[in-house]
């Protein structure tokens, strides 16, 4: 019976670790998935202002302004927005369909405000795995 115990209490700082080693991981994961949030949020407040830009180009079209559009990295054509402008958006899946700069906005806006509800339910998850790790480490150091 005594043998049976000191099993136990050998063995439950070995699974406090294991549990510490998997909740390590997952607080790897969860940031990388932060970070990725955080690049896609980026991407399409840069996207909004380039819509923006374009808009005003386009209502000062008389003026010949002109813009660089990006064909691939460092190559750029120039090209004048016509009036009204009109933007073909890819939807995924080889489906692009033709929007308004203000209809782009709007689906563009929306999908911001969808990664921000990702990254807030993503920084809850992080403090969750930080305070189970911090409860373990306590324990551990107590036994």
């Amino acid at each position: 019976m005594k043998a049976k115990r000191a099993t136990d209490k050998e063995r439950r700082p070995q699974e406090s670790y294991v549990r510490m080693h998997i909740i390590a991981k997952e607080i790897e994961q969860i940031e990388e998935q932060l970070r990725s949030v955080q690049r896609q949020t980026q991407d399409a407040e840069g996207t909004l202002a380039a819509i923006h830009e374009l808009q005003r180009l386009s209502t000062a079209a008389s003026t010949d302004e002109e813009v660089l559009l990006p064909v691939a990295n460092g190559i750029y054509i120039q090209a004048r927005a016509q009036h009204p402008l009109t933007l073909i958006m890819n939807m995924g899946r080889g489906v692009c369909i033709k929007q308004t700069p203000d209809q782009a906005h709007q689906l563009i806006q929306n999908h911001v405000k969808a990664l921000e509800q990702t990254h807030h339910s993503l920084s809850e998850a992080l403090q969750q795995r930080i305070t189970q790790a911090h409860t373990l480490e306590r324990d551990l150091r107590s036994t």
